[in-house]
């Protein structure tokens, strides 16, 4: 079980590691068990097929791929392309060239949003191939992953008529199969994600049993995603046809900070359920979402968390911690492991956040950290249901957690840098925690124009405290964002941190009742 132990990145979302930082990653993490690294990859490659669109200034090249390949082969890691060949194809098949390969026609293409290819289409399917002939002598691994997952535009445009007629199971079913065959003239194994097969039951029976099945699931079993799609549950049907299968976690370094406990169940569902259908490889995933705001070191973070899972089989918080504080300083520091544990559990901590339905959705301080609190985003609207003393809580924990950050001595780090970051990530979650009584009082204030200023100087004292931390952490990001990865959507990450400090102060400074009665009140100055 869990032969091929798999970190993966995503170099699709528009940041592009560094060598540097993908070696420093494997060297940190072989000892704990990593077999192979895997690209996830859209059209993000320079090709001679498909342009490299969707990353930003830095497009992923040849030479890039090249050289990675030649060092995980130095190693005797397994490089391995997730390779999209249906969904998440919005950027390529937007551009004037691609748009006849297109479910979505324009003028609705024109905002690259979700799309995918015809997969009926003869010219289709000869590109592909084409393309995998590019991609597939940069990687060292008898295997390809298609993905397929979320291709939400099936057979809702150009597509319809065809599917109606053949069916959207022999649709998916016989592109698949091609390029399985494909795939097994070249020597090569063919894995597929388990979405068709979990929403399209039939078509477990359509496709070979060489072909793997991977399926994933970033939550609990209590979470909404799985209580609206199943993957968990309908794992072993959808895998009992396949001579294989893999197991999808992840290691939540997209979450502003890995929660724990999320991180803790993720796991121990997979390797429950990994365990019973014999998977023979576990990924641990790493998306590049919300903007990319996570430095590296969160990654190495959760990645440890299941690598040590994967050894050991149960890990306890103190044991995970104790190794990542050994990893980043050299040593077991009591101080920087509580400050870890404290921002570790905040973000899943009914104590914190004191509404069970909060929890069960995706991990809220990504929005309460860029969502802007004049908008229309569902994590918007979920900030009322915050509760003050929660809140309190949060804030008085992350005080605690910059604290003792700041008490940690880098002397004789072995990776300084990433201790420095810890120490920016706790005043980070302090930012949030800010942020979130900001939010949290402007839902529920009415503008009562009955407010005094010594109600309001609180706050006005919660926004100069968020603000100075908010420039702070993005001068800190944007230096390692260079250090670390290459331009590719450096500004885009930027632009989301700066509209986050400006849309809560101005939200919180152009209020009519704030700016009459804390600035322009007797006997106060107008700022």
């Amino acid at each position: 079980m869990f032969e091929r132990r798999i970190i993966q990145y995503d170099i699709s979302r528009g940041r592009i590691p560094r060598l540097e930082t993908v070696f420093r990653r494997l060297d940190l993490l072989r000892p704990h068990g990593v077999t192979g690294l895997a690209l996830y990859i859209e059209s993000v490659v320079a090709t001679d097929t498909f342009p490299a669109v969707g990353c930003g200034e830095t497009p992923v090249t040849k030479d890039w791929l090249r050289a990675l390949c030649r060092h995980c082969a130095e190693i005797g890691v397994e490089l391995i392309p997730f390779v999209e060949v249906i969904g998440h194809q919005g950027h390529l098949l937007a551009l004037d060239a691609f748009q006849r390969l297109g479910e979505i026609e324009p003028p609705r293409n024109r905002n690259a949003g979700p799309n995918n290819f015809l997969l009926h289409e003869p010219e289709v399917r000869a590109l592909v191939k084409r393309w995998l002939d590019e991609l597939l002598p940069l990687f060292n691994s008898d295997t390809v992953h298609l993905c397929c997952d979320e291709a939400f535009t099936l057979g809702t445009g150009r597509s319809r008529s065809h599917i109606e007629r053949h069916g959207v199971e022999a649709t998916i079913a016989d592109y698949l199969i091609d390029l399985h065959r494909f795939l097994a003239a070249r020597g090569k194994r063919t894995v597929v994600t388990g979405d068709p097969l979990v929403h399209f039951p039939t078509l477990r029976d359509l496709l070979p049993p060489e072909i793997l099945i991977a399926n994933w699931g970033y939550g609990r079993w209590e979470d909404a995603y799985e209580q609206d799609n199943h993957h968990f549950a309908r794992h072993k049907f959808i895998t009992a046809r396949s001579r294989g299968n893999w197991v999808l976690g992840n290691n939540m370094a997209e979450y502003v900070f890995p929660p724990f406990q999320r991180l803790a169940a993720n796991t121990d569902i997979w390797l429950d359920l990994g365990g019973r259908s014999g998977a023979e490889a576990f990924v641990v995933t790493d998306w590049g979402s919300y903007n990319n705001i996570n430095p590296h070191v969160l990654s190495v973070l959760g990645d440890l968390h299941v690598l040590l899972r994967l050894q050991r089989g149960r890990v306890e918080p103190g044991e995970w911690l104790d190794a990542f504080s050994r990893m980043i300083l050299g040593r077991s520091d009591a101080r920087f492991i509580k400050a870890v544990d404290l921002m570790g559990h905040a973000q899943m901590d009914p104590a914190c956040i004191q509404d069970e339905r909060l929890l069960r959705f995706l991990p809220i301080f990504p929005g309460l950290m860029l969502d802007d609190p004049n908008g229309a985003s569902r994590s918007v609207r979920r900030f009322a249901c915050l509760r003050a003393e929660g809140l309190a809580l949060l804030e008085a924990r992350m005080r605690e957690a910059v604290a003792l950050m700041e008490e940690v001595s880098v002397e004789g780090a072995p990776q300084p840098d990433y201790t420095h970051d810890m120490r920016m990530l706790s005043r980070r979650m302090l930012m949030v925690a800010l942020r979130a009584r900001l939010c949290c009082e402007d839902a529920w204030d009415t503008g009562c124009i009955w407010h005094s200023p010594e109600t309001l100087a609180p706050r006005r004292g919660r926004l100069n405290e968020y603000v100075e931390l908010a420039a702070k952490d993005q001068d800190w990001y944007s230096r390692r964002w260079d250090e670390e990865n290459f331009a590719s959507d450096k500004a885009g990450c930027m632009r989301a941190l700066s509209d986050a400090r400006e849309s809560i102060r101005r939200r919180v400074l152009d209020a009519p009742y704030v700016n009459t009665l804390l600035f322009h009140a007797p006997g106060t100055a107008r700022e």
